[in-house]
């Protein structure tokens, strides 16, 4: 069944209890701005989109921003939310787990929706994940198992220890090789070398990683180089927290290119 959808002058109510298409924190999400509001309410539990909430969600979405002449929204975290739903928006996967590098999930969720772009953070499961250094809890939006390399335009893999616990995930490296046969962008950085490696795409491929992984990366096949960030066709790699900056730049080119 698709979602309900009312409206009382400029306050629009998405009521999402009579459909199983809207996660949790999508249904608690309530967007203000001087014009108006946005609700989603509704007890629904979490499952996959279905094609038919998503297009009746989007069109309400898409009419109320006209009536309200345009102006953005503002929330706290949540923006990438009302984003994500609205239509011909690109969309970016990033994978999570316990112990990631804290700056290496952050600065990327955040610099790419500044470029107005949507991203999914998906988790082994659906609980919140926290930092190495102690960041979060940093709620997650999707289980692995719930997400596709079809709806996304690229893969993010941030560092840290979390790589370690992805990379003994089948359906994490399934994803992986998804999006590497479809030739959509794959960034990695610092340890997250290691995920590419399990997923076994890294033979003959030319890319970087923190030191300490190095080896891993040769014994892979890897042509390992130590610059700050490796571009070989769809893989953008960096080595530490101090190479972002220009693995930002590079996946934001290459995400625009596929536009």
């Amino acid at each position: 069944m698709s979602a309900a959808i009312g409206k009382a002058g400029n306050h629009l109510t998405v009521d999402t209890s009579a459909c199983r298409c809207f996660s949790a924190r999508e249904q608690r999400l309530q967007m203000n701005n001087d014009a108006g509001s946005i609700t989603l309410a509704g007890p629904g539990r979490p499952s996959r989109k279905c094609g038919d909430c998503a297009a009746s969600q989007s069109a309400a979405l898409t009419t109320h921003a006209v009536s309200l002449q345009g102006r953005a929204f503002r929330g706290s975290g949540t923006d990438h939310k009302l984003r994500r739903m609205a239509p011909d928006t690109t969309r970016v996967l990033l994978l999570a787990a316990d112990l990631f590098e804290d700056m290496e999930l952050l600065y990327p969720l955040y610099r790419l929706q500044e470029e107005g772009i949507s991203v999914t953070v998906a988790g082994l499961d659906r609980a919140a994940v926290t930092g190495k250094k102690g960041h979060g809890p940093v709620d997650v939006d999707a289980a692995v198992d719930e997400v596709a390399e079809s709806d996304f335009a690229a893969l993010v893999i941030p560092g840290g220890f979390a790589p370690d616990k992805l990379r003994r995930s089948a359906a994490v490296l399934d994803l992986v090789r998804a999006f590497d046969r479809s030739k959509k962008p794959i960034a990695f950085i610092c340890h997250a070398g290691w995920v590419p490696i399990s997923a076994g795409i890294l033979k003959g491929r030319r890319a970087t990683s923190v030191g300490a992984i190095r080896d891993d990366m040769v014994n892979a096949g890897v042509d390992w180089v130590d610059r700050e960030v490796v571009v070989d066709r769809n893989l953008i790699s960096a080595r530490t927290p101090a190479d972002l900056g220009p693995w930002m730049k590079a996946l934001l080119s290459a995400v625009g290119d596929q536009k």
